[in-house]
């Protein structure tokens, strides 16, 4: 699993700035990877019980609408962590792996 922040800023004092989050799971069969990408992050919670330990598999999600009316992700690991994600948007990307003789 991989997590990144990106932000990009405009304006004469950078004052305009975006902040965009990808996350990159392995599929939960080993065949591939999944790709999710926030265009527009307005706020992030990413939680740790404690970083030491795997954050296990992926028990559950849900989406729902904030109290601004943007999307909102609620993600809850095998551990415990729990992750809260309020975004403009989702992109959703499978990326299969390609098999040994080439071809997929």
């Amino acid at each position: 699993m991989e997590a990144r922040l990106f932000q990009a800023a405009s304006g004469e004092f950078l004052e305009d700035a975006v902040l965009s989050l990808n996350i990159e799971l392995l599929g939960a069969y080993h065949d591939g990877k999944i790709n999710l990408r926030y265009p527009h992050v307005f706020r992030y919670e990413i939680g740790s019980q404690d970083c030491t330990l795997p954050m296990n598999d992926w028990r559950y999600d849900e989406f729902k609408l904030s109290d601004n009316g943007r999307l909102l992700h609620e993600i809850e690991w095998g551990n415990g962590d729990r992750w809260l994600i309020e975004a403009d948007d989702i992109e959703y990307k499978w990326l299969p792996f390609e098999k040994a003789n080439g071809s997929k």
